[in-house]
């Protein structure tokens, strides 16, 4: 878990000539390449959540239902690695904060939302995404630049990752399985391929969860 330093844009001081910057986060750009939307969105469809693909108006990004419907809900708007950080954001939610009361989410929204895009920042970076574009000034927004909430996180941000960490291996050997199988069946069967000239197979190898950071408080962007 890396140790990033923040500071709240309330900490800083203005330089004197220079622009004043009011949001501190920007889309991560790109594409999804290791495909870790899909790889979360089948996860989380198989603890019984939906994620649902929807237009989201405002700076909303995504949010997860409190209501008992059990749903994640991505802008369809979103670029491919920004709809990919954000459904680990929002896996996170599922994973720390679905079962909390509604008032606990609401009285340490700083501390759930910081968790979550920890969550997410890490994860994303074990797979290859680069997400401090948007992760570190919502990280540095969230817990108003205070170590305490950073370092109280830390637990719980190492929890979720592990579980999303473990789910994405466990997805590319499942798809180094199916493709070392179908080899091993190709070379099976050559004929199939090439009647007048049978080939040898080639060598193989393979191995073988109300709405939380949206509507429980409408402005948070994930």
């Amino acid at each position: 878990f890396p140790i990033l330093t923040v500071f709240d844009l309330a900490q800083t001081d203005p330089i004197e000539g220079a622009a004043q910057v009011d949001n501190l986060t920007a889309h991560v750009e790109g594409d999804d390449v290791a495909g870790i939307a899909a790889k979360i969105t089948d996860w989380l469809t198989g603890q019984g959540w939906t994620v649902d693909l929807e237009p989201i108006e405002g700076a909303t990004n995504g949010y997860t239902t409190t209501d008992g419907t059990q749903r994640v809900v991505i802008d369809a708007n979103l670029g491919p690695a920004q709809a990919a950080k954000t459904t680990l954001h929002e896996a996170a939610h599922v994973i720390l904060h679905s079962d909390e009361p509604i008032a606990e989410y609401v009285q340490h929204r700083g501390v759930k939302e910081t968790e979550a895009e920890s969550v997410a920042y890490v994860t994303a970076g074990m797979a290859g995404l680069d997400t401090s574009a948007y992760s570190v000034g919502y990280v540095a927004g969230w817990s108003k630049g205070d170590a305490t909430v950073i370092r109280a996180a830390a637990e719980n941000v190492m929890r979720a990752v592990h579980t999303l960490a473990d789910v994405l291996e466990e997805s590319d050997d499942e798809a180094t399985s199916r493709l070392s199988h179908g080899s091993a069946l190709r070379g099976a069967n050559p004929a199939s391929e090439t009647p007048t000239a049978p080939q040898l197979a080639p060598a193989t190898e393979g191995r073988h969860g109300g709405q939380l950071g949206r509507s429980r408080t409408a402005a948070a962007r994930h």
